[in-house]
Formats: C-alpha cells, sequence, structure tokens
C-alpha cells in the first residue's frame, strides 16, 4: 500500500508537537510498515520553509524512506474539476474549527 502524507503530520513529528506528536509517529510507523510513503510537490515545498537548508529536507527524507513524487498534469486536473464540484455545492457558512457552529458572514465588497 502507498500512502501519500500531508505537512501537517510531518511536522507535528519533526517539531515534537506536544499535542500530536505520539499519534502522528505511531500512524507514520504503522503507514512505513504497510508500504511506501510518499509526498506530493506541494508537501515538500511547505516541509523546506521548515528547513535552513533543503539538503537537510532531503537528507531527512532519504533516511525516512519517505520518496517526492510530483504530481501530473492530469491529477492537477483531476483536482481542479473535484474543487470546482466541492465549492458549488458547499455552505457559504464559515465553520468554527473548535465548537463546529456555522455561522454566515455579510460581506460589503462581495454583496455589492
Amino acid at each position: 500500500m502507498i500512502t501519500a502524507i500531508d505537512a501537517n503530520v510531518l511536522l507535528d513529528v519533526l517539531n515534537r508537537d506536544e499535542t500530536y506528536f505520539d499519534t502522528s509517529k505511531e500512524l507514520l510507523g504503522q503507514a512505513y510498515q504497510q508500504g511506501a510513503l510518499i509526498i506530493s510537490d506541494v508537501v515538500y515545498a511547505e516541509l523546506a520553509s521548515q528547513f535552513e537548508d533543503v539538503t537537510k529536507l532531503d537528507q531527512f527524507l532519504e533516511e525516512t524512506g519517505i520518496v517526492l513524487k510530483p504530481f501530473t498534469k492530469e491529477a492537477l486536473q483531476m483536482a481542479s474539476k473535484a474543487w470546482h464540484r466541492y465549492s458549488a455545492k458547499r455552505s457559504p457558512a464559515l465553520q468554527c474549527p473548535r465548537c463546529g457552529k456555522r455561522t454566515l458572514v455579510n460581506c460589503e465588497i462581495r454583496a455589492s
């Protein structure tokens, strides 16, 4: 099985996040046992911002067996279509990330 890893999971481990370090490290270990670990070019860019030198990032990826798999043009086109379908159906309300309550926001610029 191939597991694509998002930057937030790797940053939890690299930065030893108090809340998510243990969980993220455990999940990465499980995914590693099940097969290949990959990141996209976007994740690579997000991670690179956290390293003084990208050679250290490349070394980290090599040591952990995580492989960079850039997006293909076809994959990006599929993502664009999926985003378009999603955005056409989504609610205009904003959702609080803590409590989940949805609230409509009136924007004077958008209304005009």
